[in-house]
C-alpha cells in the first residue's frame, strides 16, 4: 500500500491516507480515458441517431473549442491552443476546420493588429446548441448511474488537478 497526502484544498483534512493501488486496466488514468472515449461514441451514436445533427460536421472537438469561443471575447488562435492544451498548430487546424464549416468567423483583433480574433457565427451557436443537447443527454445518464453527489465531487477534484498541473501542449 502507497502512503500519500491530499492537497487540503481537495476537501479533505490533509491527514495521510492509505491507497490501494490499481493494477492493469483498473488504473485510474485508465478507466478515465475510456470513460472519455466510450461517452464520445456515445454522443456519437446519439448523433447518428439525429439526422440534422449528423450532417452538421461538428465534433465533440469542435463543440469543446466552440464553448470556450462563445464563453470568451476577442479569443486568439494561442488563446485557444492554450485552453486546449494542444499545440498552436492544432488549434488553427481546429479553427480552420470550423470556419470551412461556416462555424465560426475570423477578424482582426481589435487591440493587436497581427493577431485574429475567432468567433461564433450563427451556424456556430447552433451547432454548439445541439452538441450541449447530445452531452447533456450522455451527462444525464451518467449521473443516473452514478449519483449526482458523487458528480459533485469528481468535477471540482478534476479541475483542481487540472490547475495545479498546467500541462505544455
Amino acid at each position: 500500500m502507497a502512503m500519500h497526502q491530499r492537497p487540503p484544498d481537495l476537501g479533505t483534512s490533509g491527514t495521510e491516507t492509505s491507497v490501494t493501488p490499481r493494477s492493469g486496466d483498473e488504473e485510474l488514468p485508465l478507466l478515465m480515458i475510456r470513460a472519455v472515449k466510450a461517452m464520445v461514441a456515445d454522443v456519437a451514436a446519439r448523433k447518428a441517431e439525429d439526422e440534422a445533427v449528423s450532417a452538421s460536421g461538428f465534433t465533440a472537438v469542435h463543440g469543446i473549442a466552440a464553448r470556450y469561443i462563445e464563453g470568451h471575447a476577442d479569443i486568439t488562435i494561442v488563446e485557444l491552443a492554450a485552453h486546449l492544451r494542444v499545440t498552436k498548430q492544432s488549434a488553427s487546424e481546429i479553427v480552420g476546420a470550423l470556419d470551412r464549416e461556416g462555424y465560426v468567423a475570423r477578424r482582426p483583433h481589435p487591440a493587436d493588429g497581427r493577431a485574429r480574433v475567432v468567433e461564433l457565427t450563427d451556424k456556430g451557436a447552433v451547432g454548439l446548441a445541439r452538441s450541449r443537447r447530445l452531452w447533456a443527454e450522455v451527462m444525464a445518464d451518467f449521473e443516473a448511474l452514478v449519483g449526482p453527489g458523487d458528480l459533485d465531487v469528481v468535477a471540482p477534484r478534476l479541475e483542481a488537478y487540472l490547475d495545479a498541473h498546467p500541462a505544455a501542449p
